[in-house]
């Protein structure tokens, strides 16, 4: 029995300290998942658009105008930082993102609104700044609304002589808009929970193809260097190994971002355990993808390249910026094909609704076909290992 055990162990040690030998998979298991985080996190930090320059063109040059410039200028979001004569001279900063949007007050504003004649307050900005753009969009939204209805209460003061009856018919409608799960529209909250779990399995199949490579001819670009699986231990074992370790270290990983994302106060209402075993199954996903990949090239360049390929868009095709039932035809299979994108709907599901375990399962069996990758690697190495034999 121990005659049975000795190879096994002897290749567990070997693993072990080839990954400590192994700087760059060191790093990746180490240092990486918690730089990567930290910088992501500083770029976000934020958490919301505030004091975004904006400018003003003050055609009108009358109270209300330099009221409406005063009322833009105490919105959180955006600072009035340049005033101009005219809007081709604002064009030019706006062409050159020193401001991101420009509002044109007419000639004439004042003197139209005593009339009730219908002006408008023509608003240019860069729609392309996607989160920047919104919270312009939303901030001018809230300056004309207010506006309006207060132009709107003096004359209807003077005829109900009542203020809750003048507010009413000024402003007939009231919104009661209540955000649910981002109480505080934090984009932070948004794109953390959806980029970091995107970046950290890219160090997943980046760190198993490299420790598959790691005992291939093909590493470091050795000529003649053969390889090093040892005698004793069959494919299965040796796949296996490798794959069950990177997921117990990017297990604890995930356990960190979840401390961390508690840690910024984002709501979660569901069960840690649900989300795990949903987190562990996405792991084994992209270790057998890897795996898969490897196998075929037998090139640790061509693996990592499709990896990259494979992997690069997730967030983008995840379905967290854009509808799925929106997307075109590609997006909609690119999205389908990415473990990340179940792993993320079920992290939606759980954070945000609380769905218990039997319910969270349906989302989860996604997950398992991408696990067949994984039988079709140790098939692949299994034949290559009885070819070796019949030599």
């Amino acid at each position: 029995m121990r005659e049975h055990f000795k190879p096994i162990l002897g290749f567990f040690k070997r693993e072990f300290y080839g990954f400590l030998n192994d700087k760059f998979s060191l790093f990746l298991c180490t240092l990486a998942p918690l730089l990567l985080g930290l910088f992501i996190w500083a770029v976000f930090s934020q958490s919301f658009v505030r004091s975004a320059p904006i400018g003003v063109v003050d055609l009108d040059k009358t109270p209300l105008s330099q009221e409406l410039t005063r009322n833009l200028s105490a919105i959180p979001a955006i600072s009035v930082t340049r005033s101009y004569s005219s809007l081709s001279e604002a064009k030019d900063d706006m062409s050159s993102t020193q401001i991101y949007a420009i509002v044109v007050f007419p000639k004439g504003l004042e003197s139209h609104s005593k009339k009730g004649v219908l002006t408008e307050i023509p608003i240019y900005y860069n729609a392309q700044l996607m989160l920047v753009a919104k919270s312009i969009e939303g901030a001018f939204k809230q300056l004309i609304l207010t506006s309006n209805v207060k132009a709107k209460l003096g004359k209807n003061l003077i005829q109900t002589h009542n203020i809750d009856a003048a507010l009413a018919k000024s402003s007939p409608i009231l919104m009661q808009i209540t955000p649910l799960y981002n109480i505080n529209n934090s984009y932070a909250q948004f794109l953390l929970t959806g980029i970091l779990p995107c970046s950290l399995i890219m160090l997943v199949i980046l760190c198993v193809i490299n420790s598959l490579a790691r005992d291939e001819a093909d590493v470091g670009f050795v000529k003649g260097k053969k390889s090093q699986m040892p005698d004793g231990i069959h494919a299965r074992l040796y796949i296996l190994t490798k794959v069950f370790a990177y997921a117990g270290i990017f297990s604890f990983w995930w356990g960190v971002m979840m401390l961390f994302f508690h840690f910024l106060g984002f709501s979660f209402r569901g069960s840690y355990i649900t989300l795990y075993i949903g987190a562990l199954l996405t792991i084994l996903a992209y270790s057998s993808v890897g795996v898969f990949a490897y196998a075929i090239l037998k090139d640790h360049t061509r693996a990592l390249a499709v990896a990259a390929i494979y992997c690069a868009p997730s967030f983008a095709f995840a379905g967290l910026t854009f509808p799925v039932n929106s997307m075109g035809n590609f997006a909609s299979f690119w999205h389908i094909i990415l473990p990340i994108s179940h792993y993320l709907k079920l992290y939606v599901q759980v954070a945000n609704y609380g769905i218990d375990f039997l319910s969270a399962l349906k989302t989860m069996c996604e997950l398992l076909p991408f696990l067949l990758f994984l039988s079709f690697g140790i098939l692949i190495y299994r034949k290559r290992e009885a070819k070796i034999e019949d030599e």
